[in-house]
Parts: C-alpha cells; sequence; structure tokens
C-alpha cells in the first residue's frame, strides 16, 4: 500500500519473461503476455528464477536451486502453546513456528535437502521420514512435539547463494 501511495504499479500474477537492457543498464521488463514496462530500476526479487533472468543480461548470479522440506505437526487448538513464536535453532538445523491454531510448522535441512537441476520440476512431497527428522531434531528443545501427530508435508525450493546468506545488492 505504500508503494502504491508513493506512485509504484504493482501488477500480481504477471510474470516476467525477460530483463531488457540497453547500454549496459536495465531498461526495463517484458512480461510473458510480450507487455514491456520501461523502469529507471528493476529489483528481481524472483528467488530460484533470479539467475536465469540476470543470466540473460550477461550477470553471472551465483545461486542454485535447492528443494527444502517442510513439516506439519497436528497441535489441536494448542500450536501456540507449544511454539509461542518462531523458533530457529542454528545448533539442531531446524525452525519451528505456529502455523494457524492447530498446526506446528518444522523446516531445516533433512537427508533430503538436495540441489535441484530445476526450480520448475521437483520432488514436492515430503516423506515421513523426513518429517520424522525434523520431529527429532526439535524435540530436545520442544519436548511437547514427540506427543504430537505427523501431518503431510510439503516441499518447495529456495535460492541458495555459495555461502548460504542471501544476496541483497545492486548490480
Amino acid at each position: 500500500d505504500g508503494a502504491r501511495r508513493l506512485g509504484a504499479i504493482v501488477r500480481v500474477n504477471a510474470p516476467v519473461e525477460r530483463l531488457l537492457a540497453e547500454d549496459g543498464r536495465i531498461r526495463g521488463v517484458r512480461l510473458a503476455d510480450g507487455t514491456e514496462i520501461a523502469a529507471d530500476g528493476v529489483v528481481v526479487a524472483a528467488g530460484p528464477w533470479s539467475r536465469g533472468l540476470l543470466g540473460d543480461v550477461g550477470i553471472d548470479l551465483p545461486i542454485y536451486p535447492e528443494r527444502h522440506a517442510i513439516s506439519l505437526v497436528s497441535a489441536p487448538d494448542r500450536a501456540r502453546d507449544v511454539v509461542p513464536c518462531v523458533f530457529s535453532d542454528r545448533v539442531r538445523r531446524y525452525y519451528a513456528r505456529p502455523e494457524g491454531d492447530s498446526l506446528v510448522l518444522l523446516g531445516g535441512h533433512t537427508s533430503r535437502t538436495l540441489r535441484v537441476e530445476s526450480a520448475d520440476a521437483f520432488d514436492e512431497t515430503v516423506s515421513l521420514d523426513e518429517s520424522s527428522e525434523h520431529v527429532s531434531r526439535a524435540t530436545p528443545r520442544i519436548p511437547a512435539l514427540e506427543l504430537l501427530g505427523i501431518r503431510p508435508g510439503y516441499a518447495s525450493v529456495y535460492d541458495m547463494s555459495p555461502d548460504g546468506f542471501p544476496i541483497v545488492d545492486a548490480v
């Protein structure tokens, strides 16, 4: 809303096909429907698709797509009692947060956290073994998880940099 008040035009469900460059500068974008939009600056926040967009204009962004699993644990009407806030445990390599009132979301690396060839084609399912890995890592710090049931989870693709930290910079 603040961006709109300052004059930004927000487009949703309008995938960018390519960046438009001229004289070594990005001058806008071409949408998948062929519409071209001129711009003085472009923020590329396309996740695992950012490398392809920037590669088309000669910029080698050192990221790669990696599959990450999300596990869900059933905590009917008490998820916020079990995990009251976002909790990140870098030592045990997981994070947890309430997902509504009745689910706890667990994420982090599992044995199936792997680089994938394409951000458009990967296994979106999460096995019981993967969810068990998440729960096993978290229960020493959140013992109540051990008594809760595992629900089907899902996987997504993260854009990963060589050092695991986000890239926020000007090009």
